[in-house]
């Protein structure tokens, strides 16, 4: 008798289960390789078709984005003219994405065949297992059987018959079948319990490493959370009254260290203002002792050179001579005045002359002719008829005694023999009389070196 196999229904049913689904997904993939079939030179055409229309549309587009923007200059709208930016990223991508098409097309073909190739091995070689298991199973219960041939029943003392032998093979079958509707249904739960642990934990996550399992927990330690915060805002409360103390504080002592150091500024610039007084006053001090110093200089001078002054009637002489060179001083101013227009006539008479040589020598010089004797006649008539024109003569002597007149008489004073003055000598300077024991003049302006 052949033994039926193990779990061969189960196994068909996921078969079928598992065919149905590949059915489906062939029909997808056959359904989404037809959608994308077309060729490359399709999709090209397009792509240029597209392209001129885009070039139209960008015309239009720039004629309406003109007439746009005169109707919102006239409306008084800036705010529509600021630029936004193209999308030219996008664009690029797009243009990448359409030249890789059919290279990917290609690929999802060929990843589509090798995952239809990777389904039948993985079928074939289900079948072969489970032919093989089937086998090992029947081949395991004919070796039960002919082993439970001839056995003797421990708990009777009976020889086991064949039927019994059946019968227990047939129940071993039965448990086994059993047995993998239970493997397969635990392993159906499994995945089902694991999917919704999987979707309550899904749920139950609130953060990572928290749950809502962990609510109690959490509540309890937000709690003893609360409590210490709670602590901590009291001695909060405690070291901000301490801290308002210890602002007042440093506030009151700023405010002291901002009037003092006001204080060291005043200090410092009143200090300064005495610094630049002292100098002041020493260099002051300084200069009114060289005043000083020259004043006793100048005294002690004078003192020295007193000799001469302290005799009256030599003050008195000079006094006069004083007076007497102011006089002589206007008398020559006017002489040469006088000198000066007698100069000036004296040279316009010497031009006269001059001009009446050099005509009588040119007249000289030529044939006179009864008719230039008769003009030169006339022309000497009409010098003759000038009444105001003479030729005057001066003596060759005048400037000589002119000269002699403008002298200086300078007068030699006598000294009395005990007298401090040694030399009386004349020196070129303006005003000098005399000179002094210690070689100096006296000037009408004072003594001199």
């Amino acid at each position: 008798m052949r033994i039926p196999s193990l779990g061969m229904e189960m196994w068909e049913e996921e078969e079928e289960e598992e065919e149905e689904k590949e059915k489906v997904v062939e029909e997808s993939l056959i359904s989404e390789e037809s959608e994308s079939s077309l060729p490359r030179s399709v999709h090209v055409e397009r792509y240029h078709l597209i392209a001129k229309q885009l070039n139209q549309s960008k015309v239009i587009n720039l004629v309406l984005e003109r007439k746009l923007a005169l109707y919102f200059r006239r409306k008084k709208m800036p705010y529509v003219f600021i630029p936004e930016d193209l999308p030219d990223l996008a664009i690029k991508r797009y243009k990448r994405v359409l030249d890789n098409l059919d290279y990917l097309s290609t690929n999802a073909t060929r990843q589509r065949e090798n995952i239809i190739n990777e389904l039948s091995r993985l079928k074939h070689t289900k079948r072969e297992k489970t032919i093989h298991l089937d086998q090992m199973f029947s081949d395991l219960q004919a070796r039960e059987k002919e082993v439970a041939h001839g056995l003797i029943n421990t708990k009777n003392g009976t020889e086991m018959t064949d039927e019994y032998v059946e019968h227990q093979l047939h129940r071993q079958q039965k448990n086994m079948e059993e047995k993998y509707k239970l493997m397969v249904k635990w392993i159906r739960l499994t995945k089902m319990v694991n999917e919704k642990e999987q979707a309550i934990k899904a749920v139950d996550k609130v953060d990572e490493g928290h749950y809502l399992t962990n609510f109690d927990k959490l509540k309890s330690e937000n709690r003893l959370r609360a409590d210490k915060i709670e602590e901590q805002e009291r001695e909060l409360m405690k070291y901000r009254k301490k801290s308002e103390e210890t602002v007042q504080i440093l506030a009151h002592i700023r405010e002291k260290i901002s009037a003092l150091r006001s204080d060291i500024q005043d200090a410092i610039e009143e200090d300064a203002f005495l610094q630049r007084n002292r100098d002041v006053a020493r260099s002051s001090l300084n200069d009114t002792k060289i005043e000083r110093d020259r004043y006793k200089r100048l005294t002690k001078n004078l003192e020295e050179e007193s000799g001469l002054l302290s005799h009256p009637h030599l003050v008195q002489d000079m006094k006069e001579s004083e007076k007497e060179f102011e006089e002589k001083k206007r008398l020559l101013k006017d002489l040469r005045d006088g000198y000066r227009l007698s100069m000036k006539q004296t040279k316009n008479i010497r031009k006269l002359l001059e001009k009446r040589e050099e005509l009588l020598a040119a007249r000289g010089s030529r044939l006179i002719t009864k008719s230039s004797k008769r003009k030169f006649a006339l022309h000497n008539a009409s010098f003759y008829r000038q009444p105001g024109f003479f030729k005057p003569t001066l003596p060759s002597t005048i400037l000589r005694d002119v000269l002699t007149d403008f002298q200086i008489n300078v007068t030699k004073i006598e000294y009395p023999a005990d007298s401090s003055v040694k030399s009386t000598k004349l020196h070129p300077y303006k005003g000098v009389k005399y000179y002094s024991a210690k070689n100096r003049y006296i000037t009408s302006k004072g003594v001199k070196n």
